[in-house]
Protein backbone atom coordinates (compact mmCIF):
# COMPACT_ATOMS: atom_id res chain seq x y z
CA UNK A 1 0.00 0.00 0.00
CA UNK A 2 1.30 3.82 -0.75
CA UNK A 3 2.48 5.23 2.44
CA UNK A 4 -0.01 8.33 1.60
CA UNK A 5 -2.83 5.76 2.10
CA UNK A 6 -1.56 5.14 5.74
CA UNK A 7 -0.70 8.66 6.54
CA UNK A 8 -4.27 10.52 6.19
CA UNK A 9 -7.34 9.99 7.66
CA UNK A 10 -11.00 10.75 7.58
CA UNK A 11 -12.46 10.91 11.29
CA UNK A 12 -11.08 7.47 12.59
CA UNK A 13 -11.26 5.39 9.56
CA UNK A 14 -8.05 4.92 6.54
CA UNK A 15 -8.32 6.85 3.87
CA UNK A 16 -8.21 5.01 0.33
CA UNK A 17 -6.70 6.35 -2.89
CA UNK A 18 -9.19 7.61 -5.39
CA UNK A 19 -6.56 8.12 -8.18
CA UNK A 20 -3.25 6.88 -8.66
CA UNK A 21 -1.09 8.29 -11.53
CA UNK A 22 2.08 5.93 -11.82
CA UNK A 23 4.96 7.16 -14.06
CA UNK A 24 2.96 9.53 -16.25
CA UNK A 25 5.04 11.12 -19.41
CA UNK A 26 3.58 13.33 -21.69
CA UNK A 27 4.93 15.48 -24.55
CA UNK A 28 3.33 18.53 -27.16
CA UNK A 29 6.26 17.89 -29.87
CA UNK A 30 9.33 18.62 -28.68
CA UNK A 31 8.64 19.95 -25.41
CA UNK A 32 8.30 17.54 -22.53
CA UNK A 33 4.77 18.39 -20.42
CA UNK A 34 5.31 15.54 -17.95
CA UNK A 35 8.02 13.48 -17.07
CA UNK A 36 7.84 10.26 -15.44
CA UNK A 37 5.18 11.90 -12.52
CA UNK A 38 3.27 9.87 -9.78
CA UNK A 39 0.71 10.45 -7.95
CA UNK A 40 -1.76 9.40 -5.72
CA UNK A 41 -4.78 11.30 -4.57
CA UNK A 42 -7.18 10.16 -1.39
CA UNK A 43 -10.47 9.89 -0.48
CA UNK A 44 -12.20 13.26 0.99
CA UNK A 45 -8.12 15.38 0.16
CA UNK A 46 -7.61 18.43 -1.25
CA UNK A 47 -4.63 18.73 -3.35
CA UNK A 48 -2.95 21.77 -4.76
CA UNK A 49 -1.12 21.62 -7.67
CA UNK A 50 1.66 24.59 -8.27
CA UNK A 51 4.05 25.65 -10.50
CA UNK A 52 5.26 28.02 -12.85
CA UNK A 53 3.24 28.79 -16.12
CA UNK A 54 4.81 25.48 -18.50
CA UNK A 55 5.16 23.73 -15.73
CA UNK A 56 2.87 20.78 -16.61
CA UNK A 57 0.35 21.71 -13.61
CA UNK A 58 -2.40 21.83 -16.75
CA UNK A 59 -1.32 18.76 -18.54
CA UNK A 60 -0.84 16.78 -15.09
CA UNK A 61 -5.00 17.67 -14.23
CA UNK A 62 -6.25 16.93 -17.96
CA UNK A 63 -4.49 13.96 -17.64
CA UNK A 64 -5.78 13.18 -14.50
CA UNK A 65 -9.34 14.18 -16.09
CA UNK A 66 -9.12 11.77 -18.67
CA UNK A 67 -9.58 14.63 -21.08
CA UNK A 68 -6.08 14.04 -22.94
CA UNK A 69 -4.33 10.48 -22.75
CA UNK A 70 -0.74 10.73 -21.72
CA UNK A 71 2.04 9.06 -23.78
CA UNK A 72 2.81 6.47 -21.16
CA UNK A 73 1.55 5.81 -18.03
CA UNK A 74 -1.35 5.00 -15.86
CA UNK A 75 -3.88 6.75 -14.13
CA UNK A 76 -5.84 4.53 -11.92
CA UNK A 77 -9.39 5.51 -10.41
CA UNK A 78 -11.11 3.15 -7.61
CA UNK A 79 -14.85 3.46 -7.58
CA UNK A 80 -17.21 1.16 -6.61
CA UNK A 81 -17.44 -0.87 -9.48
CA UNK A 82 -13.05 -1.91 -9.03
CA UNK A 83 -10.65 0.28 -10.30
CA UNK A 84 -10.42 1.27 -14.39
CA UNK A 85 -6.78 2.70 -16.06
CA UNK A 86 -8.36 6.02 -16.97
CA UNK A 87 -5.87 6.55 -19.52
CA UNK A 88 -6.33 3.18 -21.33
CA UNK A 89 -9.69 4.02 -22.01
CA UNK A 90 -10.94 5.10 -26.01
CA UNK A 91 -12.07 8.27 -25.99
CA UNK A 92 -16.04 7.18 -25.59
CA UNK A 93 -15.22 6.29 -22.57
CA UNK A 94 -13.37 8.35 -21.24
CA UNK A 95 -16.24 11.25 -22.07
CA UNK A 96 -18.82 9.20 -19.72
CA UNK A 97 -16.45 8.72 -16.50
CA UNK A 98 -16.24 12.93 -17.35
CA UNK A 99 -19.87 12.73 -17.05
CA UNK A 100 -20.36 10.51 -13.79
CA UNK A 101 -16.74 10.14 -11.34
CA UNK A 102 -15.28 13.86 -12.04
CA UNK A 103 -16.68 17.12 -11.99
CA UNK A 104 -15.17 20.53 -13.16
CA UNK A 105 -14.67 24.00 -12.06
CA UNK A 106 -12.48 26.18 -14.09
CA UNK A 107 -11.45 30.07 -13.65
CA UNK A 108 -13.85 31.10 -15.89
CA UNK A 109 -16.71 29.10 -15.09
CA UNK A 110 -17.09 28.34 -18.33
CA UNK A 111 -20.53 27.95 -18.48
CA UNK A 112 -23.43 28.55 -20.64
CA UNK A 113 -24.54 32.53 -20.73
CA UNK A 114 -27.93 31.32 -22.20
CA UNK A 115 -28.91 29.04 -19.62
CA UNK A 116 -30.29 29.92 -16.08
CA UNK A 117 -28.11 28.83 -13.56
CA UNK A 118 -30.27 26.11 -12.95
CA UNK A 119 -30.35 24.63 -16.18
CA UNK A 120 -26.50 25.31 -16.56
CA UNK A 121 -26.00 22.98 -13.25
CA UNK A 122 -28.91 20.33 -14.25
CA UNK A 123 -27.12 20.34 -17.93
CA UNK A 124 -24.60 16.98 -16.72
CA UNK A 125 -27.68 15.19 -15.37
CA UNK A 126 -29.89 15.66 -18.36
CA UNK A 127 -26.77 14.18 -20.73
CA UNK A 128 -26.32 11.62 -18.31
CA UNK A 129 -30.30 10.27 -18.71
CA UNK A 130 -31.93 12.01 -15.55
CA UNK A 131 -35.31 13.17 -16.03
CA UNK A 132 -35.87 16.71 -16.52
CA UNK A 133 -38.17 17.25 -13.85
CA UNK A 134 -35.39 15.71 -11.10
CA UNK A 135 -32.48 16.89 -12.71
CA UNK A 136 -34.26 20.46 -12.25
CA UNK A 137 -35.11 19.40 -8.37
CA UNK A 138 -31.45 18.60 -7.74
CA UNK A 139 -30.01 21.96 -9.44
CA UNK A 140 -32.33 24.02 -6.82
CA UNK A 141 -31.21 22.05 -3.79
CA UNK A 142 -27.89 22.45 -5.02
CA UNK A 143 -27.87 26.13 -5.43
CA UNK A 144 -29.06 26.48 -2.08
CA UNK A 145 -27.04 24.41 -0.38
CA UNK A 146 -24.36 27.10 -1.96
CA UNK A 147 -25.95 30.15 -1.19
CA UNK A 148 -28.37 30.45 -4.15
CA UNK A 149 -31.59 29.70 -3.56
CA UNK A 150 -33.95 32.02 -5.15
CA UNK A 151 -31.27 32.95 -8.11
CA UNK A 152 -31.89 29.27 -10.24
CA UNK A 153 -33.82 31.29 -13.01
CA UNK A 154 -30.93 33.85 -13.35
CA UNK A 155 -28.61 33.84 -16.39
CA UNK A 156 -25.02 34.29 -15.58
CA UNK A 157 -24.89 37.62 -16.93
CA UNK A 158 -26.92 38.50 -14.29
CA UNK A 159 -24.67 37.09 -11.48
CA UNK A 160 -21.82 38.51 -9.86
CA UNK A 161 -18.42 36.46 -10.64
CA UNK A 162 -18.41 34.66 -7.53
CA UNK A 163 -22.22 33.82 -7.70
CA UNK A 164 -21.34 32.37 -11.22
CA UNK A 165 -18.49 30.36 -9.68
CA UNK A 166 -20.61 28.90 -7.12
CA UNK A 167 -23.01 27.69 -10.10
CA UNK A 168 -20.03 26.00 -11.34
CA UNK A 169 -19.28 24.54 -8.22
CA UNK A 170 -22.96 23.12 -8.03
CA UNK A 171 -22.72 21.88 -12.27
CA UNK A 172 -19.63 20.00 -10.87
CA UNK A 173 -21.27 18.03 -7.97
CA UNK A 174 -24.92 17.41 -10.06
CA UNK A 175 -23.62 13.94 -11.11
CA UNK A 176 -22.40 13.06 -7.13
CA UNK A 177 -18.62 13.21 -8.49
CA UNK A 178 -15.94 11.68 -6.68
CA UNK A 179 -13.15 13.55 -7.83
CA UNK A 180 -13.72 17.44 -8.57
CA UNK A 181 -10.88 19.33 -10.50
CA UNK A 182 -10.54 23.01 -10.35
CA UNK A 183 -8.30 24.81 -12.82
CA UNK A 184 -7.41 28.39 -11.05
CA UNK A 185 -10.87 28.24 -10.10
CA UNK A 186 -10.32 31.64 -7.98
CA UNK A 187 -8.06 33.58 -10.52
CA UNK A 188 -10.33 36.03 -11.80
CA UNK A 189 -12.45 36.76 -8.24
CA UNK A 190 -10.72 39.43 -5.67
CA UNK A 191 -9.35 38.27 -2.86
CA UNK A 192 -12.56 38.37 -0.29
CA UNK A 193 -14.74 36.75 -2.99
CA UNK A 194 -11.90 34.63 -3.87
CA UNK A 195 -11.80 33.53 -0.43
CA UNK A 196 -15.35 33.10 -0.02
CA UNK A 197 -15.73 30.33 -2.99
CA UNK A 198 -12.65 29.03 -2.10
CA UNK A 199 -14.20 28.07 1.20
CA UNK A 200 -17.45 26.78 -0.50
CA UNK A 201 -15.39 24.46 -2.68
CA UNK A 202 -13.93 22.82 0.22
CA UNK A 203 -16.97 22.70 2.19
CA UNK A 204 -18.49 21.21 -1.44
CA UNK A 205 -15.74 18.75 -2.05
CA UNK A 206 -12.96 17.27 0.35
CA UNK A 207 -15.73 18.66 3.30
CA UNK A 208 -17.78 15.83 2.18
CA UNK A 209 -15.45 12.83 1.52
CA UNK A 210 -14.99 14.03 -1.97
CA UNK A 211 -11.03 14.08 -3.27
CA UNK A 212 -10.68 17.89 -5.05
CA UNK A 213 -7.60 18.98 -7.06
CA UNK A 214 -6.64 22.59 -7.56
CA UNK A 215 -4.29 23.86 -10.37
CA UNK A 216 -3.38 27.52 -8.91
CA UNK A 217 -0.71 29.96 -9.19
CA UNK A 218 -2.36 31.19 -5.31
CA UNK A 219 -0.15 30.46 -2.28
CA UNK A 220 -3.46 31.60 -0.30
CA UNK A 221 -5.27 28.63 -1.94
CA UNK A 222 -2.65 26.04 -1.68
CA UNK A 223 -2.11 26.77 1.91
CA UNK A 224 -5.70 25.68 2.73
CA UNK A 225 -5.58 22.26 0.80
CA UNK A 226 -4.56 19.05 2.49
CA UNK A 227 -1.93 19.17 0.65
CA UNK A 228 0.72 20.93 -2.07
CA UNK A 229 2.30 19.31 -4.86
CA UNK A 230 5.04 21.67 -7.05
CA UNK A 231 5.76 20.59 -10.59
CA UNK A 232 8.91 21.89 -12.33
CA UNK A 233 9.88 21.54 -15.69
CA UNK A 234 7.06 18.41 -16.14
CA UNK A 235 8.57 16.94 -12.57
CA UNK A 236 7.04 17.12 -8.94
CA UNK A 237 10.53 18.64 -6.74
CA UNK A 238 9.17 19.69 -3.30
CA UNK A 239 6.38 19.92 -1.78
CA UNK A 240 4.45 16.77 -0.28
CA UNK A 241 4.39 14.16 -2.59
CA UNK A 242 8.09 14.23 -3.53
CA UNK A 243 9.41 12.58 -0.76
CA UNK A 244 6.55 9.80 -0.97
Amino acid sequence: MHASDHANTVGSRERKARLRATNLSHRYGSTVALDRVSLTILDGEAVAIMGASGSGKSTLLLVLAGVIRPDSGTVMLHTEQGAVDVAAMADRERSALRLTEFGFVFQDGMLIPELTAAENVSLPLLLNGTGRAEAERTAESLLAELGLGGLGGRRIGQLSGGQAQRVAIARARATNARVIFADEPTGALDSRTASDVLGVLLAATSGQGRSLVVVTHDEDVAARCDRVVRLRDGRIHGGDEASR
